[in-house]
C-alpha cells in the first residue's frame, strides 16, 4: 500500500482556492486580477492554469501578516 505522507506540490484552480480559502467560482473569475498573486508557471493560456504550492503559501502567509 503506498501512502501520500506528503501534499502534491502542484496546484489546480481547485487546489489553489483551497489553499487560499476562496471558493473555486470565485477564483476562476478573479484570479487574474488578484493583486500579488503569483503567476502561474504553466496553462495560464488554456486556462488550466499550475501554481507551486510553496508560491501559494508564500501568498497566503503574506496576507496574514498584512502585506499586499
Amino acid at each position: 500500500m503506498t501512502q501520500l505522507s506528503q501534499p502534491c506540490d502542484t496546484l489546480d484552480l481547485r487546489g489553489a482556492a483551497r489553499e487560499l480559502g476562496r471558493s473555486y467560482s470565485w477564483m476562476s473569475k478573479h484570479w487574474r486580477t488578484l493583486p500579488g498573486l503569483p503567476a502561474p508557471y504553466v496553462g495560464a493560456a488554456y486556462g488550466r492554469p499550475r501554481w507551486s504550492r510553496a508560491a501559494l503559501l508564500a501568498f497566503r502567509d503574506g496576507l496574514a501578516n498584512g502585506a499586499n
